[in-house]
């Protein structure tokens, strides 16, 4: 097939300004903002938060209004319970990065500050549309709504879903090869760049503009020349630089596990589930990926060990700004009944959280 027409396309779009960053992220908010990746009666909810935020200048002109960390934590506190304890607010700042992460695709940078091996976000607050975003990659199913599927795109996977939960979470920049860190079951990359470089490379495809039906927009394989260059140019980082401190994770790994129980239960009662959880994600360390998880690790402690981990992160994400339970059915658990004086206890409630992780779906623990 003769491509030199897509080419010539794609040439005009860049003499135009229409493949910029700026650009690309314009089209990916119209792309989302016209799709059912957020509804409308959540929009409004949206609207509503950061309407509660606005400030005005001195001429009385609405400034933008900007969610800041202490913002967001405290919603999460007084909307979706965030136990209000030391634990649970270290991990309302985990979600925190983890939005902001995810409203920076199909960007996501390597030069971030970088202390004690973790990186901290200069974000200053996060931005309506960079909470819809953030939203929109972080619930599950909805990118399908705004990434381009058939048989000229990629599909957007469970596991695709499940990395980019990863990459919101990774905090360290690995200065290693990418075969010290194994190669995940799913994995997307070729000659031409990683899971990551393919994020973008969708992202173009589902945006380009087509300025009538009737024609044919470009396929996808003849933007890749591109999306190579612009990867580049806005220093988007790679798969095989990422991995997730275990500290970090078991301080999520508590809260999520607190949170499987109405009202939720307090996270430093999990500090051995959690333990337990952090050892089991970062099986097959390398002497250059201790104290990490990178991504083959992380999808085969989700995909394999606790498949339902993340349906808490789903539900307060949902309860908190879109002002409905998640569509994931997560298990509300009570506390496990006591026994008998002189009785051991064998399901304590630490351990009935672990179960639940994999069991959710089949056990009513209450």
């Amino acid at each position: 097939m003769d491509d030199s027409w897509a080419y010539t396309k794609i040439a005009a779009w860049v003499r135009e300004g229409m493949l910029t960053k700026e650009r690309i992220v314009a089209l990916l908010d119209h792309r989302i903002q016209s799709s059912y990746a957020i509804h409308d009666d959540e929009k409004l909810v949206i609207e509503g938060i950061f309407r509660s935020l606005g400030t005005n200048d001195r001429s009385g002109a609405s400034n933008e209004s900007l969610l800041t960390e202490s913002a967001f934590t405290s919603l999460l506190h007084s909307k979706a319970a965030l136990p209000r304890s030391t634990e649970g607010s270290q991990a309302g700042k985990v979600i925190y990065d983890s939005i902001a992460s995810l409203s920076t695709l199909p960007f996501p940078r390597k030069s971030k500050s970088k202390t004690n091996g973790t990186i901290r976000q200069s974000s200053q607050g996060i931005s309506r549309e960079e909470l819809v975003r953030g939203l929109a990659w972080a619930l599950p199913d909805r990118a399908k709504s705004f990434i381009e599927k058939g048989p000229d795109a990629c599909f957007r996977t469970e596991a695709d879903h499940h990395r980019l939960i990863f990459q919101s979470l990774a905090t360290a920049i690995c200065e290693h090869r990418p075969n010290d860190f194994g190669l995940a079951s799913s994995s997307k990359h070729d000659d031409d760049g990683d899971e990551i470089y393919h994020d973008l490379l969708d992202v173009l495809y589902s945006t380009q503009e087509v300025n009538h039906p009737g024609y044919s927009p470009v396929h996808r394989d003849t933007l890749r020349s591109v999306a190579k260059r612009i990867s580049v140019e806005n220093d988007v980082t790679s798969l095989h630089e990422l991995a997730i401190p275990i500290g970090r994770f078991e301080i999520l790994a508590k809260l999520l596990l607190a949170m499987q129980f109405t009202p939720p239960a307090e996270p430093s009662e999990f500090n051995s589930a959690a333990r337990a959880l952090g050892a089991c994600f970062s099986q097959g360390q390398s002497s250059s990926t201790v104290g990490m998880i990178t991504w083959p690790m992380f999808e085969r402690g989700l995909r394999d060990d606790a498949p339902y981990l993340f349906a808490p992160f789903y539900r307060l994400l949902s309860t908190t700004f879109l002002d409905k339970s998640s569509t994931i059915d997560v298990l509300d658990a009570s506390e496990a009944p006591p026994h008998p004086e002189r009785r051991v206890v064998v399901l304590t409630r630490p351990l009935q959280s672990q179960l639940s992780t994999f069991l959710a779906p089949s056990v009513y623990f209450g």
